[in-house]
């Protein structure tokens, strides 16, 4: 499988205004800068509905959010040929996932707020980026940008300028993870947690 490289903030580029992301990913500061999302995009095979005794194939169709239950969402990452990352179940949080050609985006949702709200809740980002790791640890040197050592040999790297999103990068892994929280001490402790792993 040919990795593609996806520009995230850390990149330093803004994300432009599109038409073509899910409403609330506008609001979200998580998006890299170019979905590229064009009419005859394909669509993946998730099994969702969770709620289910035998859960039911459905597809999800490129930047479109549905509701994953986890075993929608582990199967979802068993069949995607990467890995995709979250923080595991959180109490009165549902699970949003969201896939396009720039990353796969996991959310979490409360109880008052439905796929697809505008609002700004916590998420969890995976982007295909060979030597990830690399490229994490040239970010930190930047002016601006604050490290950090992370769980599972991992490094932290967030900017001072969009504390909200702090990305994670590990040895030998072709991802880069962000994880944002409106609360930006949020999304460092989330991110330094030890939660964030792949999805089994």
């Amino acid at each position: 499988m040919t990795v593609r490289a996806q520009r995230t903030p850390l990149d330093g580029a803004e994300p432009p205004a599109r038409t073509d992301r899910p409403p609330w990913l506008g609001a979200v500061a998580v998006l890299v800068a170019a979905l590229g999302l064009g009419a005859g995009a394909a669509a993946a095979v998730l099994v969702l509905g969770g709620a289910e005794p035998s859960p039911r194939p459905l597809e999800l169709a490129a930047g479109v959010p549905r509701e994953a239950s986890p075993t929608a969402l582990r199967l979802f990452a068993r069949t995607s040929g990467h890995a995709v990352y979250w923080a595991g179940s959180i109490p009165n949080r549902g699970l949003e996932l969201t896939q396009t050609t720039s990353g796969t985006f996991v959310r979490y949702l409360p109880d008052i707020a439905r796929v697809g709200d505008r609002g700004r809740f916590s998420t969890v980002a995976t982007y295909l980026r060979p030597n990830a790791y690399v490229f994490a640890q040239e970010s930190a040197a930047q002016p601006g940008a604050v490290s950090s050592p992370a769980p599972q040999a991992g490094i932290a790297v967030w900017r001072r300028t969009r504390p909200t999103s702090v990305y994670l990068a590990y040895p030998g892994v072709p991802a880069l993870v962000e994880v944002y929280d409106p609360d930006a001490g949020q999304a460092r402790r989330l991110a330094l947690s030890g939660l964030v792993r792949p999805v089994r």
